[in-house]
This record gives structure tokens, C-alpha cells and sequence, in this order.
């Protein structure tokens, strides 16, 4: 994995700030950390764990012989650490659980210390502790970037803490039957573009499919509930999508279908040859914040491997991605079966 400017802030500060980069027996626990030299190093020196949900960077993490889990279920003990790290994502919600698990964990007098870039708001949380009820702040400015970190104060507002602790659990979607975990694509609302596509599949699936890039499973409960196909499997790079698509896919286990989860990247992990007969996906064209179309197109031969001769794709697409070329490539057949509303509909058969 290239080095995130996350791990070049983190690794930075570690190295300036002797009382943080030089700590021994120390129980440390990082919120949505990757690898890295400074994680490196002070898991030879202390007892340190990572809680990392996404596949490529947890098995970095297990790769560099660092403790990762991708769970947060489990016995947690308050005021049971010594240091919290968080590394701050763009999503608000997801940092306030980070950040609100992470003070519930934190011993009094223990040192929280959140890091980020600068274009994901990371300034806005140094706000966020003074708010809780934190002391003093430190800081490290670099690489466009920042880290800030204080010690646990005895006056620390729980009502506040409640209520961030409370955005790391499932959470009901407007007008669906559907809950998902904040930080997950399209959490608040169904996305239209998936909607699209929906309406435009056919209406018999068979033999086993797969959702990639699964989330928390909008297109498998469509599936599912119209009774489209009763065999899919549902993948995504993302341990919380693969919890929440379980949950929401769970009122449809019975002996006469098969739904299985698998936590894979699907731009790095193939799926079997030939395993599949058809493939639904909206994938992701986002990096951060940057747009990546290396995202979809490594989706699209992931898919297009894995099918069985004669085997269909459905994806929907925003309407301005560069995805025909490589479709034409992989794909014996492709047809748009609509665009409008600024996505793009195909039908892509092996």
C-alpha cells in the first residue's frame, strides 16, 4: 500500500514528539489505523492494538505483526488504556464514534491523540475535544496534514460521549427496512443511482450471483424480496458493510436459498474463474476524496473473470465514468440499457 498522508502525519509526530514516539508499556489502542513505521514501532515496546475495518489495510497491519481486529463487539473495559489514537476519516459521524469510543476506553489522565489531512476538516476536532471537555491541546502541522493530542480530563461531558458512542451502532434508513453503519457508502439515504439499476434488471436471476461491493446489501434485498434470484453472495472491501448486508440479508436465510458474506478487496482479491452466472455492482470511483477510476475498472475484470461463459454483468455508473472501453475489452457483449439522470445502466455478457 502507498503511504497515506494519515501514516506520513502520524509517523512525523512520533518522531518530533519524544513523550509520544518513545512510550514503553504503554496499552495503546488505534482507531482506524494503518500500517506504518510508528505503529511499527511502538508495538515492539507496548501493547498495541488497531481496530481497521477495511481488508487491504488490515492485512497490512497483520502483515507488519501488529494486532488488528475488525470488530468492535467484544469485552471492552472502560478506562482501561493508556493512549487512544484516532485517525480521522471524512465521514463526521464515523470520527465522533472513533473519537467517543475511543475517550470511553481512555484512562484518566490518559493522552488521546487524533490525526488527519487538512481537506477532511481534521481542524474542526480539535473544537470537538475542547467541546467534551479535554485539556490542553498540542499539535504537529505537516504534509498537509495534522495531529493533535490531549490528556483525559475528570470532567468530561457524557452526554456528549453518549451520544458519539451511539453513531458507531446500525441505524435505520429513511423509508427502508434497511440499517446501516455511518461511514458506509450512501448511509442516510438509497442511492439513485442503484435504484436505477434495480429497475432495470431482469426479472429472473439463476444459479448463484454475486453483489460486489456489496455495502450494506440495498441491491441483494431488491434481489431477494422480488424474488430474482435466491443464490448470492455478497462481497465488500469493508468488515461494517459485510456486518451490516448480514444483518439486513438475515430475514431471508432459510433452506431454500444461499447467501453467503466474504470480506475481500475486489480490487486486489479475484474471485474464482467461472464461478458466478451474473454480477450486479455500482462500484466505488472514489479515492478519499479523489476520483479513481482504476476502481471500477479493476470491478469490471474482476467480474468479467469470474463469470461463467455466457454470464452477465449489471452495473450502473455515473454517467460521465470512462467504463465502455474497458467493458469492450472484457465482455463479449455490452449494451446500455439506459442513461439519464447522470448514471448510466449496462448489461456486459462474457
Amino acid at each position: 500500500m502507498a503511504e497515506s498522508l494519515e501514516t506520513k502525519i502520524l509517523d512525523y509526530t512520533l518522531g518530533q514528539e519524544a513523550s509520544l514516539g518513545q512510550m514503553t508499556g504503554k496499552t495503546i489502542f488505534v482507531m482506524n489505523g494503518e500500517a506504518g513505521k510508528g505503529l511499527k514501532s511502538l508495538s515492539e515496546k507496548n501493547v498495541l492494538k488497531v481496530y481497521q475495518t477495511h481488508k487491504t489495510a488490515y492485512d497490512a497491519l497483520r502483515e507488519d505483526k501488529i494486532m488488528a481486529h475488525y470488530d468492535m463487539r467484544g469485552d471492552f473495559i472502560p478506562d482501561s488504556h493508556d493512549v487512544i489514537m484516532v485517525c480521522l476519516s471524512k465521514n463526521k459521524q464515523e470520527n465522533l464514534f472513533h473519537i467517543g469510543f475511543g475517550l470511553f476506553l481512555l484512562k484518566k489522565g490518559g493522552t488521546i491523540l487524533c490525526y488527519g489531512r487538512n481537506d477532511f476538516g481534521v481542524t474542526s476536532y480539535q473544537k470537538v475535544l475542547k467541546e467534551v471537555g479535554m485539556g490542553e491541546l498540542n499539535t504537529a502541522v505537516k504534509y498537509k496534514s495534522r495531529a493533535f493530542w490531549a490528556e483525559k480530563t475528570d470532567t468530561l461531558d457524557a452526554t456528549l460521549l453518549s451520544k458519539w458512542i451511539g453513531y458507531g451502532t446500525f441505524n435505520r434508513i429513511a423509508d427502508t427496512q434497511l440499517e446501516a453503519i455511518p461511514g458506509l457508502f450512501s448511509a442516510d439515504k438509497i442511492d439513485k443511482g442503484s435504484v436505477l439499476l434495480c429497475e432495470h434488471l431482469p426479472k429472473n436471476l439463476d444459479k448463484m450471483g454475486a453483489d460486489f461491493g456489496c455495502g450494506y446489501g440495498f441491491l441483494s434485498y431488491y434481489i431477494l424480496s422480488q424474488g430474482i434470484a435466491n443464490n448470492i453472495v455478497c462481497i465488500d472491501n469493508d468488515h461494517k458493510a459485510v456486518d451490516c448486508a448480514r444483518q439486513n440479508l438475515n430475514v431471508f436465510i432459510d433452506g431454500e436459498r444461499v447467501i453467503t458474506f466474504q470480506w475481500l478487496d475486489l480490487v486486489r482479491d479475484m474471485l474464482p474463474k467461472a464461478s458466478i452466472s451474473w454480477a450486479v455492482m455500482n462500484p466505488p470511483f472514489h479515492d478519499d476524496k479523489e476520483e479513481n477510476h482504476a476502481l471500477g475498472q479493476a470491478f469490471i475484470k474482476n467480474a468479467s473473470q469470474a463469470l461463467k461463459k455466457g454470464g452477465t454483468l449489471y452495473m450502473v455508473a455515473n454517467a460521465h465514468l470512462p467504463y465502455e472501453k474497458i467493458l469492450a475489452a472484457n465482455f463479449s457483449k455490452v449494451e446500455k440499457l439506459v442513461e439519464k439522470e447522470g448514471f448510466k445502466v449496462f448489461a456486459a455478457t462474457v
